[in-house]
């Protein structure tokens, strides 16, 4: 959101006016037909080698007409090469348009990993910004060039395929929105490394606002919204909130023994498709293809940086206490004291991290309409509107909360377990037809009968019988207890990770589509009183496996 500084000096509403339509006018400059010449005489770059094409010598002269000779008449700021800071050797070209303003620069195919240009836009406000890169593409383009956007809340490192046609005039791709403070702090930068064979093509960068507020007489709103896309973000938890700290003795951390973050959060929404109104808080690790999948439902989806490594250290004792390992799940979620094996506090907790995280978003994406998910008072999550989900022990953590903490709905890939653990039979804030689960019949979970035994302890046997996704089609009875038995070549560990998206999933032969599209939105979108016949506990489900 931009800030007007110094407004408080101009004293009738006349002055004010005519501030504001001087600064819209700076960003919001209409389009103009690319084949003007530009009002001010542009000069190559000093530092780059000149162009070794003659004028109208191309390889597309289709192109040509989606050339912007003049980038002032393109909306926002626009930095052109003409003003970037160069490191190694970069060429000037014209040969393959389109481009904005002289040409385009090129690596040479040399000094890979050495060579660098950055774009410094000199921004008028603070604000969010969508942040669009020009390149021309053809099948000499780098597939996986760098690019890293330096932004208030830090940096993003992005690679991407400079061979596909951009989606804004065949010049222009997206990449992203971040918030900006105003004047030359931040910057754009592309570079070479891995890129060896291909040329990586450095052209323009554009900064346009994606949501302004500015102050008219009267002291109204004026909002200006981006256009609906798929928007995928990125934030570190201790730059989003300083009281977050590491618990080494846990291997709960911030950055790695190498200086690596280790604290990066995700988050995705697609506003080109009807909300929902729910978000997945996802327990695991950071899994893209499902995301996509869960936001083409209309669902919002964050990966919250949380205590998840501390199975392997806590609760090793033998015999392990009952309700050890469900204590320790519930404070790593909730920060509060549960356990005497580790001490969480609340900003290290899965819900405040998710809240301030969550708030973040609301503030530097506020076309994904996150603020939906805080209370009125804003000192909280709506949990009602909260879908908890994670696959292992992430399934595990999120059960457990769910009997804490009333949600919009679980969902459960190879999960739960804790088949030591009485906490599944304890009373639930979350009503019992609200949890689904879906595993493989080989994962080791399965065969060993933690999940059938934490199934019907939760109560999910009321709600319809176990079914085999691979010969029932969706709603699948409407249960809530979901399996399939395709071959995974008796591989126990591929079964365990083959029921979400991923290089172990499901595929058909042919296509290499997923077969299991249908149970994933199945999980995530059924209506949660819509459900099976009730049928009796299994027998031959072990319960007591102490």
């Amino acid at each position: 959101m931009f800030r007007l500084t110094g407004f408080q000096t101009l004293q009738t509403p006349l002055l004010q006016s005519q501030v504001i339509a001087v600064l819209i006018a700076a960003l919001f400059v209409p389009s103009a037909v690319q084949a003007q010449e530009p009002r001010v005489k542009l000069k190559p770059h000093p530092a780059a080698v000149p162009n070794t094409h003659d004028p109208g010598e191309v390889d597309k002269p289709e192109l040509v007409p989606f050339v912007v000779k003049d980038k002032t008449r393109l909306p926002g700021v626009v930095v052109d090469e003409t003003e970037a800071t160069l490191v190694g050797k970069w060429q000037y070209s014209t040969h393959t348009p389109p481009y904005v303003g002289l040409g385009y620069l090129h690596d040479q195919k040399s000094g890979k990993g050495e060579s660098s240009v950055t774009f410094t836009p000199d921004l008028p406000v603070a604000g969010v910004y969508e942040v669009r890169l020009s390149h021309c593409y053809n099948v000499r383009r780098s597939t996986n060039t760098p690019v890293t956007i330096h932004h208030a809340n830090g940096e993003k490192s992005v690679r991407i395929n400079q061979q596909d046609i951009p989606k804004h005039d065949r010049l222009f791709r997206s990449l992203g929105q971040f918030r900006f403070e105003s004047g030359k702090q931040g910057w754009v930068r592309i570079s070479t490394g891995g890129t060896d064979g291909k040329y990586v093509i450095a052209d323009a960068v554009q900064f346009i606002p994606v949501q302004t507020k500015v102050l008219r007489a009267g002291l109204q709103n004026a909002v200006a919204e981006s256009e609906p896309q798929h928007y995928k973000l990125t934030a570190r938890a201790s730059e989003i909130d300083s009281r977050v700290k590491s618990h080494p003795e846990i291997g709960f951390l911030i950055e790695t023994q190498g200086g690596k973050p280790a604290d990066v959060q995700h988050a995705a929404v697609d506003t080109r498709v009807a909300s929902r109104g729910k978000l997945v808080i996802w327990l695991m690790g950071h899994n893209e293809q499902l995301f996509d999948r869960i936001n083409s439902y209309g669902i919002h989806a964050i990966r919250p940086h949380y205590a998840n490594r501390w199975f392997s250290l806590c609760c090793r004792e033998t015999p392990v206490g009952e309700h050890c390992r469900g204590n320790v799940r519930l404070e790593a979620a909730t920060g509060e004291d549960f356990s005497d094996d580790v001490t969480i506090p609340k900003p290290d907790g899965m819900m405040e991290r998710s809240f301030q995280f969550v708030k973040w978003l609301e503030k530097e994406n506020p076309a994904g309409d996150w603020g939906q998910f805080l209370s009125a008072d804003r000192k909280a999550l709506r949990w009602e509107k909260i879908i908890v989900s994670g696959s292992s022990h992430g399934s595990t953590t999120a059960a457990r909360f769910a009997k804490h903490q009333k949600v919009s709905r679980v969902v459960a890939f190879c999960g739960p377990r804790d088949q030591l653990q009485s906490w599944q039979s304890l009373p639930s804030a979350t009503p019992e037809n609200r949890y689904f689960g879906f595993s493989h019949v080989l994962d080791g979970g399965w065969t060993a009968e933690h999940y059938c035994r934490s199934w019907e302890l939760l109560g999910l046997h009321k709600f319809g019988r176990i079914v085999n996704v691979d010969r029932t089609k969706a709603p699948f009875e409407n249960t809530r207890r979901l399996i399939t038995d395709f071959d995974v070549g008796g591989d126990a560990r591929r079964a365990h990770s083959s029921v979400q998206p991923g290089s172990r999933a499901y595929r058909n032969d042919k296509t290499k589509a997923y077969m299991h599209e249908d149970v994933w939105r199945y999980l995530f979108t059924h209506p949660v009183d819509s459900v099976g016949k009730a049928v009796p506990m299994d027998a031959d489900c072990e319960k007591n496996q102490r």
